[in-house]
């Protein structure tokens, strides 16, 4: 069944909705968006800016985690795949993509990794199916898709993963893959972003090194960091 698309406009932020699940959210005109994808995109801060050379983000929506990649990476590569046409035009029709300076990939996650031979020096994914409150992760989420996608991950890099209720799921597949994981809560959203980089990364370097970048001053209060592991 085709998937139901909508931008909503409401205090002064653009909505994606798609079947009735929040997608994106973003304040026109300017970098700001929603807490949970600024949470998504933060890490970046913590790769010097020579090597944030090259960003791959699985799944799309209205851009909002692309915007927050673009004002935090200006010089970087950014790949970006949804495998909903609709969504990427409604992306480019109201929620200035085309500004971003990002490559877009119209297919699905799971067959671009499996083709795709570039290495990258962060992954976002924020793949969710499903409408509603039965938003949830594809079948192919754990496994094999974070394997598939660690695989294009550069050594030193780091892959970031918005869960809600696969959360415990999510995190028990990073564990066996990356030195260190690094949870971020959102406060007033059931999200949590699971950062598995580096095995020097922990929730207080990371904090700190967040604190430095004004974009983020004020999401910052809003997340909990907490180290789940560090070599």
């Amino acid at each position: 069944m085709k998937a139901r698309v909508d931008v909503v406009e409401h205090d002064g932020t653009l909505d994606l909705r798609v079947d009735g699940a929040l997608m994106s959210s973003i304040r026109p005109g300017g970098a700001t968006t929603h807490p949970v994808w600024e949470a998504l995109g933060a890490p970046l801060v913590a790769l010097p800016e020579a090597s944030r050379r090259s960003i791959l983000l699985l799944g799309l929506g209205g851009g909002a985690v692309a915007r927050v990649a673009r004002a935090l990476s200006p010089h970087a590569r950014i790949v970006a795949v949804d495998h909903d046409r609709e969504v990427v035009a409604a992306a480019r029709q109201h929620f200035g993509l085309a500004d971003l300076d990002v490559e877009v990939v119209v297919e699905e996650a799971r067959a671009f990794l499996e083709r795709e031979h570039r290495l990258y020096d962060a992954i976002l994914e924020d793949i969710f199916v499903g409408p509603g409150r039965r938003l949830r992760k594809p079948d192919w989420l754990p496994e094999p898709g974070l394997t598939l996608a660690l695989d294009r991950l550069n050594p030193r890099g780091f892959l970031a993963s918005n869960t809600i209720h696969e959360r415990a799921t999510i995190a028990r597949a990073l564990l066996c893959h990356r030195p260190a994981l690094v949870e971020i809560a959102v406060e007033d959203y059931y999200n949590h972003i699971l950062v598995a980089g580096p095995a020097s990364w922990s929730a207080g370097s990371l904090r700190r090194v967040l604190a430095t970048e004004p974009r983020l001053r004020s999401t910052l209060p809003r997340l909990n960091l907490r180290t789940l592991k560090q070599a």
